[in-house]
């Protein structure tokens, strides 16, 4: 069967289509959510270290729980996980819209930005299951030898809503305020909570050994099958170094303020940009997966995401930081794509939960760690000055990857087996 061909049949599986609604759904409403509320704060208090912080304070509960929760999802079912995670998702909206309204201003900034502190812990709290739980559900649904094409769709599925969500976040920011975009967004996650029941249930592949194991001998073989399959620590690492130094996404509520000059409608274009590259390429790399010469492509695809990182921070003009990162999320989506083939694929199915959850810590959660460093960067240098600082630091990591890592370097996709 064809490449096309292949995609039309995953298409055609109808829990999968229930699968893509239901993570189109809670990405759209999420990266609505990230919109609205970053540049909510920033008008609040013209920091960029706020922003980071807020980065931070989601980061740190994802690390200290990722663990505990991947070994959850592989003892449960993984449905009922990640339903609740999503409920989470939800409680943490509510939370955020009654932050974002007048009642809540009109006791203080201090008491806004704490709860939006205490709120971005939840949901950090909410990714660190919802994650794990969202990988493994794709492996019941079709064979080892159809995850190569599903999981790109499924990432694609994941891209359209990180595009669609910041650009109607930002347009219904203008269009009304923080607390009615945020209340719209509530509606979102509930819908996407309704079709994840639609799910059929997802039980442990665990055996009755295993299950009698005790929670942290399961989390340590988890962790040594990590660390002891180099091409999915090599993976990890560079993706790790790459996100946490390269990414702007979290000043970026400063960096339209300060250097573009624009709005919240402006701002959620350049949060849809990146996700809009990605889903391109995500589609093309369905259709064409990175088999052959994988490990290069890796390396010169993050190193061409430091570069557009640089070009960015030079940028003043709208359209051409457009430009810039949408290049950037392009080439990012290579990274994403051969990463999470290797996990699918590499990872055996009662050990995916864990595995995942190391993921999440080495590289989900520098998303926000690499936020509180731009915005520290921010407070420090300025916000342009700290974005090329970042993406020349990429670059470095790259340079590094190659020297030490050449097993990275050599890897062929076609080659992996279970």
């Amino acid at each position: 069967m064809g490449g096309s061909g292949t995609v039309q049949s995953v298409y055609k599986h109808k829990e999968f289509r229930i699968y893509l609604t239901t993570r189109f759904l809670m990405t759209f409403a999420v990266q609505m959510q990230n919109v609205i509320t970053g540049w909510y704060l920033y008008k609040l208090t013209e920091d960029p270290l706020i922003l980071g912080i807020v980065g931070l304070a989601e980061a740190l509960p994802a690390l200290a729980s990722a663990l505990f929760a991947g070994d959850l999802v592989d003892k449960f079912d993984k449905r009922k996980v990640m339903m609740a995670s999503f409920s989470l998702y939800f409680l943490c909206g509510l939370c955020f819209t009654f932050l974002a309204s007048d009642y809540a201003s009109s006791y203080s900034t201090d008491f806004v930005v704490f709860g939006f502190y205490g709120t971005s812990m939840l949901l950090g709290l909410a990714r660190a299951f919802a994650t794990p739980a969202s990988f493994s559900i794709l492996s019941y649904l079709f064979p080892v030898n159809m995850l190569a094409k599903a999981a790109p769709v499924s990432s694609t599925a994941w891209q359209i809503g990180a595009i669609l969500g910041p650009a109607m976040g930002g347009f219904m920011y203008a269009w009304t305020d923080a607390p009615t975009s945020s209340a719209i967004v509530c509606a979102f996650m509930f819908a996407s909570i309704v079709f994840s029941s639609r799910l059929k249930p997802k039980p442990a592949y665990s055996s009755d050994s295993q299950n009698k194991q005790s929670m942290f001998k399961r989390i340590g073989e988890g962790l040594k099958y990590v660390f002891q399959h180099k091409i999915i620590l090599s993976a990890m690492r560079l993706d790790l170094f790459a996100v946490l130094f390269g990414g702007a996404t979290a000043i970026l509520p400063a960096f339209a303020s300060e250097v573009l000059h624009v709005g919240a409608v402006e701002l959620g274009w350049l949060r849809a940009a990146p996700s809009a590259g990605s889903a391109i390429l995500l589609f093309l790399l369905s259709i064409k997966p990175p088999e052959t010469n994988t490990g290069r492509k890796l390396l010169w695809a993050v190193a061409a995401f430091g570069i557009c990182m640089i070009g960015f921070s030079q940028s003043t003009h709208l359209w051409v930081s457009l430009i810039f990162l949408f290049a950037s999320g392009a080439f990012d989506a290579v990274s994403v794509v051969i990463r999470s083939t290797i996990l699918q694929i590499y990872t055996p199915d009662d050990m995916r939960g864990r595995v995942s959850a190391v993921n999440t810590m080495f590289v989900g959660s520098s998303n926000e760690i690499g936020a509180f460093e731009s915005g520290t960067a921010a407070r420090i240098f300025g916000t342009a000055p700290s974005v090329l600082i970042g993406g020349s630091l990429t670059i470095l990591v790259v340079i590094m990857v190659t020297k030490f890592a050449p097993i990275l370097r050599k890897l062929e996709l076609k080659t992996l087996r279970l």
